[in-house]
């Protein structure tokens, strides 16, 4: 699968297996969860989600705004999307919520796929009457 096809990062309808083993590394200074949408501040390498980053922006006035983590100025042209982290999360294990009765498992960047697929089927009322 391609950049193009996956798009930003969701994480709507799904839950991390094992989120507590997944690197610090992989982690928002923001808001401490994984990574959504990584954007790196390209004059100091820090990295924050992207609605994170807009959020932290918009708290500032003007155009040069300061780094969360480090202090560092920078302005909207020197922030890019960080690929290595993004890959990395699209790998990861996690487990369909859309529906309680979807028992469906795999890699984030497939989950967008089994959703868009409408691959979740909610258990018929009669066969949920019957397995109480």
């Amino acid at each position: 699968m391609n950049e193009n096809q996956l798009g930003d990062l969701s994480y709507q309808n799904m839950k991390f297996l094992n989120e507590e083993n997944i690197s610090k590394f992989l982690h928002c200074p923001i808001c401490k969860k994984i990574f959504n949408n990584p954007k790196r501040l390209l004059l100091c390498g820090d990295t924050f989600c992207e609605k994170c980053l807009q959020v932290n922006d918009s708290k500032k006035k003007g155009d040069v705004k300061k780094c969360f983590a480090c202090g560092q100025t920078y302005n909207q042209q020197q922030i890019q999307d960080d690929l290595i982290p993004k890959k990395i999360i699209e790998d990861i294990k996690v487990q369909c919520t859309r529906t309680k009765d979807c028992q469906w498992v795999g890699i984030l960047q497939e989950h967008k796929i089994h959703i868009q697929n409408n691959e979740c089927v909610e258990q018929p009322e009669q066969e949920k009457k019957q397995s109480e």
